[in-house]
């Protein structure tokens, strides 16, 4: 086999044994994707929405993330049980290594308090794998002056798409006394969960067939009300670990409430935002973060700003992510 060039080479050292699981830094609007038993733990009947994230767009065209999400509360007097679709698309890399997964999950939630639920919750996923080796540039297509894309390469494909499946399970505990409180200055809402992905993987069959590393997800978030309801503070957390890699995050942003729903007449609508950062660990990125909620749409603005030595190469270009939500109460 001839040389690959070295674009090649840092794919194949990217997806080698541990691949990235989807990634976003907007802890408060894609809580779904780090806490399996969350699916239809919210007031919503219903939530669905979109998604997008560019990780680091200035080196070797990293990861480009979209998708779509959409979830359903199944009301059972006091308890409820979710039922939660994710479909998502990353592409990464000259030649396109794409890894299109759709994941469905079931959660159930259990009233214990006059104020909280425990919800327990199992995923099912499917990925399709593949790589576009079109791009591709091989040592027998330099012709002495460059490269000649009308050189045969005279070699034999080195990817087949492949496609794996992956089972999770994880635990959630919300406290919510926003409906009873929500003008007090206090803590009006609470929730952690914690959740492990590829609980039964096959292997990554893109060259060696390592399997792919279980991934541990604790995260939570909370709501501290402020001036009598006028203002919020919603402070957030993310540890996740796969293999030998893990991240921790953590930040608070602030919520100003623009104007209170009109709970009887429906007169009005909520309309508030919320701004702040996070923080990635260890020495990854500051995160500043902008959430617009108006009547059942939802709006999240984030962007990753590198600070690690990454930044030498990607300028603190580290990646602009977008989230739209509607939901229906």
């Amino acid at each position: 086999m001839k040389k690959i060039n070295y674009s090649i080479a840092i794919l194949l050292f990217s997806v080698s044994s541990f691949a990235q699981d989807l990634h976003f830094s907007n802890l408060k609007l894609n809580n779904y994707y780090n806490s399996i038993a969350s699916i239809g733990g919210e007031d919503a009947k219903y939530r669905g929405g979109l998604h997008y994230r560019n990780q680091s767009p200035t080196v070797a065209s990293a990861y480009q993330t979209m998708g779509l999400f959409t979830d359903y509360s199944f009301k059972m007097d006091d308890n409820s049980l979710g039922i939660g679709l994710m479909v998502n698309r990353d592409v990464a890399g000259d030649l396109s290594l794409t890894r299109l997964r759709a994941e469905v999950a079931i959660a159930y939630h259990q009233k214990i308090t006059n104020y909280s639920h425990l919800g327990a919750g199992i995923q099912f996923g499917i990925t399709q794998h593949s790589i576009d080796e079109s791009n591709a540039q091989w040592q027998n297509q330099y012709d002495g002056k460059g490269f000649n894309p009308n050189l045969s390469s005279n070699e034999q494909p080195l990817f087949q798409p492949f496609i794996n499946f992956g089972v999770g399970a994880g635990l959630n505990w919300k406290y919510d006394k926003s409906k009873y409180n929500r003008f007090d200055n206090t803590l009006t809402k609470l929730e952690i969960g914690a959740s492990l992905y590829h609980l039964a993987s096959p292997g990554l069959t893109y060259y060696s067939g390592n399997s792919e590393y279980s991934r541990i997800s604790i995260s939570g978030n909370a709501e501290i009300t402020l001036i009598n309801g006028a203002t919020a503070l919603e402070p957030a957390f993310l540890y996740s670990r796969k293999g030998k890699e893990s991240e921790f995050v953590f930040g608070t942003l602030y919520k100003f409430v623009i104007r209170e729903e009109s709970k009887y007449t429906g007169y009005y609508d909520r309309f508030d935002m919320s701004f702040g950062a996070y923080v990635r660990l260890p020495g990854d990125a500051i995160i500043p973060t902008f959430n617009l909620n108006y009547d059942n749409y939802q709006l999240g603005v984030s962007y990753d700003a590198t600070i690690s030595d990454l930044a030498q190469a990607n300028s603190t270009l580290g990646g602009l992510e977008v989230t739209l939500r509607f939901l229906l109460r």
